[in-house]
């Protein structure tokens, strides 16, 4: 059974240039890093020079899980409209882009508010892999990770901060 939508080593292995096993594709959120390899197809050529800082993929991985988690927690705004009156009221932790929304100047507005206000952002590829892990069936092209006191994923967001602070230096 050769399913077109079945994720194998050897496309994995064909669509990075590279050889070796991928066990992390086998994690718990594997399905959402699969929809970000088919839907980036993994090059730079589809993502606009404007979306900067552009995660990686683990840096990408390591973000998506953290907004599945944020969304469970109720500590997710997904939505460029909430993810700007996230930044306003000054409860926004991280705030994340989709680098392939049409056209991208309706999130370039987002970039210099969280300049403004001192908050962390960062570029992923796909917009559907967004959606799927702020748990909604559509696309999503931003959203704000916000603060909550006590939460037990404040380490977490923490740790996440140091890295796209890391990126934008």
């Amino acid at each position: 059974m050769n399913s077109p939508h079945l994720v194998t080593d050897q496309w994995i292995s064909k669509s990075l240039g590279c050889s070796g096993r991928f066990d992390f594709f086998r994690e718990k959120h594997s399905q959402i890093c699969i929809a970000l390899f088919k839907m980036s197809g993994e090059n730079d050529g589809d993502v606009s020079s404007k979306a900067y800082p552009l995660a990686s993929l683990e840096v990408t991985n390591q973000i998506l899980d953290i907004v599945q988690q944020a969304c469970s927690y109720k500590q997710l705004r997904k939505g460029a409209n909430e993810a700007t009156k996230t930044l306003n009221r000054g409860t926004a932790e991280i705030v994340i882009l989709a680098a392939d929304a049409e056209p991208l100047e309706i999130l370039l507005h987002l970039p210099l508010l969280c300049e403004d206000k001192n908050v962390p952002y960062v570029f992923v590829r796909s917009k559907v892999a967004l959606g799927r892990a702020c748990g909604v069936s559509r696309p999503v092209i931003s959203c704000s990770i916000t603060n909550k006191e006590g939460s037990a994923l404040n380490p977490q967001i923490a740790e996440l901060k140091n890295i796209i602070e890391m990126m934008l230096i």
